[in-house]
Formats: C-alpha cells, sequence, structure tokens
C-alpha cells in the first residue's frame, strides 16, 4: 500500500532549482512538501504518478524561452487543472495579463505573493 503524505505537495519545475531555496522554504514553512523537477518531460512524469496541490513553474528552461506556457498548455489539454502559478523574472501588467489569458493562476515574482497564492489554491 502506498503511504499518502501528510501534508500537501506542490510541484516545482525549475531548470535551476538552487535559485529557488528561500521559496521552498517559505512553502515549507506553511506546510508543503516541495517535489522539484527540472523539464518539461519531468513534470509531465511526475503528474501521472501523483497528486499535487499546485504547480509553480519558471517561463524559460533549457527547452525554450516559454516553456512555462509549454507545459501550461499540455496540461490544459489533458485535463489537469492543478492550480498553475507562474514564478519569473518579471510581474509586469501584460506578464500576469497573458499568463491568466492562458489558463494560469497567477503570476510573480515576489515570494510574499506565491506564498500568498499557493495558500489560496483550492486544494
Amino acid at each position: 500500500m502506498t503511504s499518502v503524505p501528510s501534508k500537501p505537495v506542490v510541484l516545482w519545475v525549475d531548470d535551476h532549482p538552487s535559485n529557488n531555496k528561500a521559496e521552498r522554504a517559505a512553502l515549507a514553512e506553511h506546510g508543503y512538501l516541495v517535489t522539484t523537477v527540472k523539464k518539461t518531460s519531468q513534470a509531465l512524469v511526475q503528474l501521472k504518478s501523483r497528486n499535487f496541490v499546485a504547480i509553480i513553474s519558471d517561463m524559460g528552461r533549457w527547452e525554450g524561452p516559454d516553456e512555462g506556457y509549454v507545459l501550461l498548455d499540455t496540461i490544459r489539454k489533458q485535463g489537469i487543472k492543478t492550480p498553475y502559478f507562474i514564478y519569473a523574472g518579471s510581474d509586469e501588467k501584460h506578464h500576469v495579463e497573458e499568463a491568466y489569458a492562458r489558463g494560469a493562476n497567477g503570476c510573480t515574482n515576489k515570494l510574499e505573493v506565491l506564498v500568498m497564492l499557493v495558500r489560496a489554491a483550492p486544494k
């Protein structure tokens, strides 16, 4: 029998996970476990094998400059409705608007806002 984590689990997709140590620690302080992967393909494997309360993705990765949207488009086409947040270098109004228009649940570059978005997401 597979054990179920007692804490909610967030999937974080970023090709440089070491850049997000403080953010992952902040989520841990609020009771979340964070699973990190570096590629879209790895994220898709994880999403097939377990449930997550949220997905956090950077925008540009080795695979391409808009890889955050590639993952978002792919999972939405697969019917995956897990709350999806883009954590990238910009939170300019047009970037945030585009993220929402594409089906994201939030877009920011601020740690405090990210934590608030994840905590407010439906479980």
